[in-house]
Order: structure tokens, then C-alpha cells, then sequence
């Protein structure tokens, strides 16, 4: 499955050795034209990312795209996540005891429309971290609790006020490729977890 990475971080990082595409490729493994299509798109495989990661001595989330997309009338909606929030649990695939990363599909919504759709690389027990519209800030943990199992926690956090306030904090436990899906007011987040394997 193919994600979105900063692929101006690959660039940079790249340049800054003074390395040319393909002097990377030769320490990657990775194609020439792999690494001239990520360095265009910004699309890649987790396989690839992880190498590239590798030689360059960095962690697979560190190349995660910035997310700031605009996001409409939130500062008057997120105190409604103190409210209700409903969660259908789902899971995936675990392979047993090892730190494999894991790629969660990330949708916000407001009343059916997508606001923000991005892929997390969240590595075990690291967190990763989206901010929308500078008014939203959510933190995304995950642990692997058991060979088919992996427990995700979520902060969010408001920052309408200039401070990060806590305003809720979901936890749960999904398996593979299914969706756990978080309510509140007119908004909802969507996570669909797959583990890499190795």
C-alpha cells in the first residue's frame, strides 16, 4: 500500500550529503526511477520508505507529510467531544512481539465531508501527531498489546485558545484492515490500522 511522505525532506536530507539520486540508489537497493517518482509525488511504498529511512539514519514516521488543512467552524464544535463519543472497534493483523510499524488510514470529517485524509506511520508506542487548522491538535499512540491485537490511544486537544487543552481522550484496542470510527457532534474520525510486515 502506497502512502504520501514528505518528499522535500527526502530531497533535502539527500542534497545535504551531497548525494545524487543515484548515489541514493545505490544505498537504498532502491531503483533510480523509484526514487525520482517519490521525489516527484511524494508517493511511496512502506517497503521504500523504510529504506530510504535506513540510509539516512532517520525514523519512517520522521518522513510523514505535514497535515494543516482548513478546517471550518471548529472552535465553536470541538467542546462537544466531552459529549458523546461513540466508537465501533475494529482490528488487524499483528505480527507477534516485534515493533512493526503501523499505517493508519486517518479520516476527519465534518458532517460527510472529508476534511482531512492523510496515512500515519505510527511505530510502536511513538507518537505521531496531526494538527488541523491550527485549532485542532490530535495525538495518536499505538501498542501492540498482544500477537493479534494493538491498543490505540488518542488525545485532542483545542487550540483556539493560543494553549493545548485537553479535551478528550479515547482509547481502544482494533485489529486489521477495519475501521474504528469516532463520533462527536457533527464530527467523526475514521482509522483503519494495517501492520507492515517484515
Amino acid at each position: 500500500m502506497d502512502m504520501q511522505v514528505n518528499y522535500n525532506l527526502i530531497k533535502e536530507q539527500r542534497q545535504n550529503r551531497a548525494w545524487s539520486q543515484s548515489h541514493l540508489e545505490n544505498v537504498s537497493g532502491l531503483s533510480l526511477r523509484t526514487i525520482q517518482r517519490i521525489e516527484k509525488t511524494g508517493t511511496a511504498s512502506l517497503e521504500s520508505v523504510k529504506s530510504i529511512a535506513s540510509v539516512f539514519e532517520m525514523k519512517i514516521v520522521d518522513f510523514q507529510p505535514p497535515v494543516n488543512k482548513a478546517l471550518p467552524s471548529i472552535k465553536a464544535k470541538v467542546a462537544a467531544l466531552l459529549a458523546a463519543t461513540s466508537m465501533i472497534l475494529a482490528a488487524f493483523i499483528v505480527i507477534p512481539a516485534s515493533a512493526q510499524p503501523v499505517m493508519i488510514d486517518f479520516i476527519f470529517a465534518e458532517n460527510s465531508t472529508e476534511l482531512s485524509n492523510v496515512k500515519i506511520l505510527s511505530e510502536d508506542q511513538t507518537e505521531s501527531e496531526i494538527i488541523i487548522a491550527n485549532q485542532l491538535k490530535i495525538v495518536l499512540t499505538s501498542k501492540v498489546a498482544s500477537k493479534d491485537t494493538v491498543d490505540i490511544a488518542i488525545n485532542l486537544y483545542d487550540l483556539s485558545s493560543g494553549k493545548e487543552v485537553l479535551i478528550h481522550s479515547p482509547k481502544f484496542t482494533t485489529k486489521h484492515l477495519q475501521t474504528a470510527e469516532i463520533r462527536f457532534d457533527d464530527y467523526a474520525l475514521f482509522l483503519t490500522p494495517e501492520i507492515s510486515t517484515p
